[in-house]
């Protein structure tokens, strides 16, 4: 959401904020005033994350599941089949979805975010859409991550599978929940819950929302991103050692920072643009050296 704060309407709403939480043109995102969005829109928003939330779910059961034999061993003792299982694992991220979006509406205007496109569809006043910014910023954040990832994952994979055999013979997740999944779900669950959580946490200890704020929530949801996808690896390597683990956390949590910055300057949408850029890079670099 993009507000005139220059203007006469909105100068006295913010007057009385401490120092140093007044809008500035550095870029600054300052608590927004209220007013801006009531409760129906704000339930609107929530139902449209929701719908879009589940879709990314919904394109877990693209990916094959590694059988692992734990797996194996869930299905001879319970006589679930392999969809059984996909749709089992469906809860948890269903679950986070739901806790994200609800926090995440609770509390992303105070921590001076925004989803400007998202909120103008709910029926938000006063929205303005950057949507040239809001594409330049996601491709090229995208493109920036997708190189940095396919580097380092080019520099360690080769050591990795040498180390771990099994990397090479585990399945690798479809295109279609990388861009569905990570591209939306993933950052509704990370920049639109996490990283707004945290960003209006800190304002609340500290009354303030100077840049180490939001730099500060853009490097704890992207460890947390990272941390993430430590359960995969668990189930497709028996005994990964301290290496895979830190690349794992490390390759993921590079993408993490250029997401969440993106978030935080243009709105969660770019994040997602930015997301889905940096699968389309990786998976054309993967093209381009198969």
């Amino acid at each position: 959401m993009v507000v005139d704060w220059n203007s006469s309407n909105y100068k006295n709403l913010y007057s009385n904020l401490p120092k140093g939480n007044a809008p500035t043109s550095e870029g600054f995102n300052p608590i927004r005033p209220k007013g801006v969005s009531n409760g129906r829109s704000k339930i609107k928003l929530a139902v449209l994350l929701l719908l879009l939330g589940f879709i990314g779910v919904a394109s877990l059961l693209a990916t094959e599941i590694p059988m692992s034999p734990e797996i194996e061993e869930l299905m001879k003792s319970s006589n679930l089949s392999i969809m059984q299982i996909k749709l089992l694992s469906l809860v948890n991220p269903s679950l986070l979805l739901l806790i994200s979006v609800a926090v995440g509406v609770s509390v992303y205007q105070q921590a001076g975010l925004r989803a400007s496109i998202l909120e103008k569809v709910a029926g938000f006043r006063n929205i303005t859409i950057d949507g040239k910014g809001i594409i330049i910023h996601g491709v090229l954040f995208g493109v920036l991550a997708g190189a940095a990832m396919a580097i380092i994952s080019l520099v360690s994979v080769p050591h990795l599978v040498s180390k771990h055999p099994e990397l090479a013979e585990s399945p690798d997740t479809s295109f279609v929940t990388a861009i569905l999944y990570g591209g939306i779900t993933e950052e509704i669950l990370l920049r639109f819950g996490l990283m707004s959580f945290v960003s209006w946490l800190c304002y609340e200890l500290f009354k303030a929302t100077a840049s180490w704020v939001y730099w500060l929530a853009i490097v704890l949801s992207s460890l947390v991103f990272g941390l993430g996808h430590l359960p995969i690896v668990f189930s497709s390597v028996q005994s990964p050692g301290l290496f895979l683990v830190s690349y794992i956390v490390l390759i993921n949590s590079v993408g993490g920072v250029f997401f969440g910055y993106a978030y935080w300057k243009k709105g969660l949408e770019c994040a997602m643009l930015a997301h889905i850029f940096t699968h389309v890079v990786i998976a054309g670099v993967g093209l381009l050296l198969a």
